[in-house]
């Protein structure tokens, strides 16, 4: 009986120091959200890179910073048709480099891949964006990326307004 106990014992244990292993195995495979300051980086970082990729009409730079997949499925001149809408806007996107994105949905990682959805509160036009990243060699890697442009929406001003005919016609910048 005492024989039979001890290899029930073993087992046990053994299953239990594989099963352990297994499932810090699988937590290491699981990616986790990168911290405030590095998603705020990866966001600013890519969309600042798409910036100059659209005033220089060459999008290297955006397929470098891309995972296997994304370098993959993109080319530098599929990338440029992708955002010829806006590239002729002529939208300079360095404000993205020191303006807090707004995120409009929580960053979530699912089947390994980190979502974040926001926008880039600038005006005249704020600056939607959508991106998707992988873990690759340890580092998040874009894996899409979605950028777009549209009106600032309005805040109301403490500045006082021109009301009646002294109003100019062209906007005037403070």
């Amino acid at each position: 009986m005492l024989k039979w106990m001890n290899r029930i014992a073993i087992i046990v244990v053994s299953l239990w120091i594989v099963g352990g292993a297994a499932i810090a195995k699988d937590t290491a495979r699981t990616p986790t959200l990168p911290s405030p300051m590095a998603l705020l980086m990866m966001i600013r970082s890519h969309v600042y890179a798409l910036g100059l990729a659209n005033s220089a009409n060459d999008y290297e730079i955006v397929l470098a910073s891309g995972s296997t997949g994304f370098r993959k499925l993109n080319t530098a001149g599929a990338l440029a048709k992708s955002f010829e809408a806006l590239r002729a806007l002529h939208l300079d996107l360095s404000a993205v480099v020191v303006t807090t994105p707004v995120l409009t949905k929580p960053p979530l990682v699912t089947d390994g891949r980190l979502y974040v959805y926001g926008f880039f509160p600038t005006a005249p036009l704020e600056v939607p964006f959508g991106m998707s990243f992988e873990r690759e060699e340890g580092s998040w890697k874009l894996s899409g990326i979605s950028v777009a442009a549209r009106p600032a929406a309005k805040v109301a001003s403490s500045a006082p307004q021109i009301v009646g005919p002294e109003k100019p016609k062209a906007a005037v910048s403070p």
